[in-house]
């Protein structure tokens, strides 16, 4: 996940940036949550793309839309943020950073599995709803959840 913000994030962020702690986060969180086989093809490297998304084919494991790609994390699968000044409240999902409220990754057709990393509890400050079920996430919730 390091290597990908440093070298292949096309976002390239300023280490100042309030929202590269939660980018970065949740690329550790993609990375710790791929199986090993996914690992090994390099999903989402290179910042250019990432996956297709919609394809449904047994070649795409899971619906990683816009994970590490040069996309803002609320335009991320699966994550909304706050609203930005301006915007309708419910205005959550859109091309840019912001704090991230919902973590919904859901459904077995995600494949998501491995620890959950308190980690991303502690750059995810403005979490409200987690929802990874039916998935293979294991590990408990610690105290940064809260």
């Amino acid at each position: 996940a390091l290597h990908w913000i440093v070298q292949h994030d096309a976002m390239g962020l300023d280490p100042d940036d309030p929202f590269l702690l939660q980018r970065y986060a949740l690329a550790v969180f993609y990375y710790s949550s791929q199986d090993a086989q996914e690992n090994s093809r390099g999903s989402g490297e290179g910042g250019k793309g990432g996956g297709k998304g919609n394809d449904s084919s047994s070649s795409a494991p899971r619906d990683k839309t816009n994970w590490l790609t040069m996309r803002g994390i609320c335009s991320w699968r699966g994550i909304q943020c706050h609203h930005r000044p301006g915007t309708p409240p419910d205005s959550t999902t859109y091309d840019d950073n912001g704090g991230v409220t919902h973590l919904e990754i859901s459904g077995s057709s995600q494949k998501f599995s491995g620890p959950l990393l308190p980690e991303l509890f502690r750059a995810l400050t403005d979490l409200r709803i987690l929802d990874l079920s039916g998935n293979g996430i294991t590990g408990t919730l610690g105290n940064e959840i809260g």
